[in-house]
């Protein structure tokens, strides 16, 4: 154990009832690190914001063991000796005229977020401000376009996560969030920890320091492998699905086929200067009236596509980034034409290995054209559908899953 200097922060509760703003007001003067990514706090905030919240608690973290080991890792990793504080926000939904958090006030938690403030030995300044982790209450609706909420399906852990704030105890069922401090971990380690963070089911008690030990690499970290991002997966209990080689739209198919399936997955990409990046994905949105899906068909051809995937309707999917917050909305043509953006690998997190949805449906179109085919399947008459799929001649659209024995 490295022997930091802890810095405890006074606790604090503030009615932020709007106009007030959590994240000027009272958030942003607790980043000490002046060149820290104030992003994902500041998206935190405004999802609060925007559920409502107008009661804000303020607490000391440090002596939890999670933020303990985490701050440990961090300090052995600079030399030892230096100093870090942790500050836990809570933002709550209260009853009307309450001015503290009491255990009888009506009071819903919206979610909470430990910021690591660490400052390196030798150094005046702080070094590193960065969110270790949160957990926040999917947003109820996100318009996208007039008509439509946003996202359709989630994909969210079984149970619930415990949280504690002051006095009280509430259960909060969602995706964990964390942003990577790019010195023991990096936004590999986030989306994995987004992605395993599991209330009681997380075999291998994922942190970036479990990470760092079963892949024997040590801080300061550049980056991960897909392959190393695959290992730590299968450590865990659940199977890595690493796809690559493939094009766009067959990535988005991948993406689609394992929310719909209720499975998390790992979204890869290139950057300018050919850095990777990736991105945790837990949800989607059908758009039923998208032009595109059929229009290219008919417009640009082939006319003889076997199949149309029902993944074509998806204009958006629900993601974090380590660099930018948490449930944001990645539109699904987001990576077209752009070449310093480049999708390059999805890694599905599921039960058990399976073949790919692309290929699922490649065989389904096949087997399923070959029986419309037969003749004691034409004469057929007491099914209505059945009888549908042999007289048309229209393009069948497919939607993959995975089945119950894979899940």
């Amino acid at each position: 154990m490295s022997s930091y200097r802890r810095l405890p922060t006074p606790p604090a509760e503030y009615c932020c009832a709007p106009p007030f703003s959590f994240f000027q007001a009272v958030v942003e003067p607790h980043f000490r690190a002046k060149k820290a990514n104030r992003y994902p706090f500041h998206r935190i905030c405004t999802l609060a914001r925007r559920q409502k919240a107008n009661h804000l608690v303020v607490e000391c973290a440090l002596s939890r063991p999670d933020v303990a080991i985490e701050i440990d890792s961090l300090d052995h990793a600079c030399g030892g000796g230096g100093s870090a504080e942790a500050t836990l926000f809570s933002f709550l939904k209260i009853e009307r005229g309450a001015k503290r958090l009491t255990k009888r006030a009506g009071a819903k938690l919206l979610g909470q977020a430990v910021l690591i403030n660490y400052r390196a030995p030798g150094s005046d300044e702080f070094t590193h401000s960065y969110v270790f982790e949160a957990i926040l209450t999917p947003p109820d609706t996100a318009s996208v376009a007039q008509g439509y909420a946003f996202p359709s399906t989630v994909v969210l852990p079984e149970g619930q996560f415990v949280c504690n704030v002051l006095s009280r105890t509430f259960m909060i069922r969602a995706v964990a969030y964390c942003q990577q401090n790019m010195t023991v971990h990096v936004c590999a380690h986030s989306c994995l920890r987004m992605a395993l963070r599991s209330p009681g089911q997380d075999a291998l008690q994922v942190s970036a320091r479990t990470i760092n030990e079963l892949l024997k690499v040590q801080g300061p970290i550049a980056s991960l492998k897909t392959s190393q991002i695959a290992e730590v997966i299968n450590a865990s209990g659940m199977t890595a699905a690493l796809l690559t080689k493939m094009k766009p739209d067959d990535y988005l198919s991948e993406l689609a086929a394992l929310i719909d399936s209720g499975h998390v997955a790992l979204l890869g990409f290139t950057t300018k200067g050919e850095a990777g990046h990736v991105v945790t994905v837990f949800g989607h949105s059908r758009n039923p009236d998208q032009w595109h899906p059929q229009a290219v068909r008919a417009y640009s051809g082939p006319k003889s596509a076997k199949y149309l995937p029902s993944s074509s309707w998806i204009d958006h999917f629900l993601i974090h980034d380590d660099n930018l917050g948490p449930y944001l909305s990645l539109g699904a043509r987001s990576f077209l034409r752009r070449p310093n953006m480049q999708l390059n690998c999805v890694i599905g997190v599921v039960p058990q290995r399976a073949i790919s949805s692309v290929q699922a449906e490649m065989i389904a179109s096949t087997v399923l054209r070959h029986l419309l085919r037969q003749r004691p399947l034409r004469k057929v008459a007491d099914n209505y559908w059945l009888g549908y799929l042999v007289s048309k001649k229209d393009v069948v659209i497919l939607l993959s899953v995975l089945p119950d024995g894979a899940r």
